[in-house]
């Protein structure tokens, strides 16, 4: 599992998008989740998981924050391919920052309408509850402000021909518990 390059990447756009707004950051280290935050991240996954199987989209909605930062997201169809490929040729020296930044953030309601059905694919479903497929995580960011939990999917399993591959689905931290806020995949 390359946890350490999924933490790097993710907290890379968070720390870039809070710094445009909040000035420099430091990097703080990863750490395991204590017990309290586990257990609270593990129960949001639990009801969230179920949402997404049941396809319940009032309680996905609920469980989300208003925005998802999902690179995969702005080119998972053959048609939002071809369109990010004209953009790159006509934005040369922009595309890689907006794709990375702006346009990575999508709205909720059209993440679950347009790419919750890609993301959580049937194969997929079924793993969603399989204890041995998940791993449970959290950090701590901009020197304690956020807090963030992380759940990895094991999506395929590794073997001695390939690594396999993990769905990470970020979570922050709020007032009212923890909101879904991310998904990426590794690698």
């Amino acid at each position: 599992m390359n946890l350490f390059k999924y933490t790097c990447c993710f907290s890379f756009a968070l720390v870039t998008s809070y710094e445009a707004t909040n000035g420099p950051v430091t990097a703080q280290p990863l750490r395991h989740a204590s017990a309290a935050a586990n257990q609270s991240l593990q129960e949001t996954w639990m009801l969230f998981a179920m949402a997404v199987i049941k396809n319940d989209v009032a309680t996905i909605k609920l469980l989300s924050s208003s925005k998802v930062y999902c690179v995969d997201c702005m080119r998972n169809t053959a048609k939002e391919q071809a369109v990010w490929e004209v953009y790159e040729n006509k934005n040369p020296d922009t595309w890689y920052d907006k794709m990375y930044g702006e346009f990575a953030y999508i709205d909720i309601d059209k993440f679950i309408k347009e790419d919750l059905p890609l993301v959580f694919n049937q194969r997929i479903k079924k793993r969603l509850l399989d204890k041995n497929k998940l791993v449970f995580t959290d950090q701590v960011l901009y020197g304690g402000q956020q807090n963030m939990g992380t759940v990895l999917v094991t999506i395929i399993d590794p073997s001695d021909k390939w690594e396999g591959a993990q769905a990470a689905f970020g979570f922050v931290k709020t007032k009212n518990g923890y909101r879904f806020c991310n998904y990426s995949t590794i690698p």
